[in-house]
């Protein structure tokens, strides 16, 4: 895995917004990313440059399908979150 650069605009937006849990998820990212990579034997690619709210990053399953890793804060609004890739046919891992 490359080294994990977030944008400075990416970490106001969370933190200003989140407080002290969007900094320790920042901060944990990196961690929850190694993690997705050993479980489901994924190798991690490039970082979208747009970030808003969640993180979100290229990835590769091992048997070559690209997929999309995204990481979304703790907060109410994850289930929509889940609900909507869904009904757009994400298959969410």
């Amino acid at each position: 895995m490359t080294t994990l650069t977030l944008s400075a605009e990416f970490k106001k937006r969370v933190t200003n917004t989140f407080g002290e849990i969007g900094r320790n998820w920042l901060k944990n990212i990196p961690n929850q990313l190694l993690e997705i990579k050993e479980r489901f034997n994924i190798k991690i690619g490039t970082t979208f440059s747009h970030q808003s709210f969640n993180f979100t990053t290229n990835a590769t399953k091992s048997d070559g399908t690209p997929i999309v890793v995204k990481l979304c804060l703790p907060h109410e609004d994850v289930n929509n979150e889940i609900y909507a890739l869904e009904f757009m046919l994400g298959d969410g891992i």
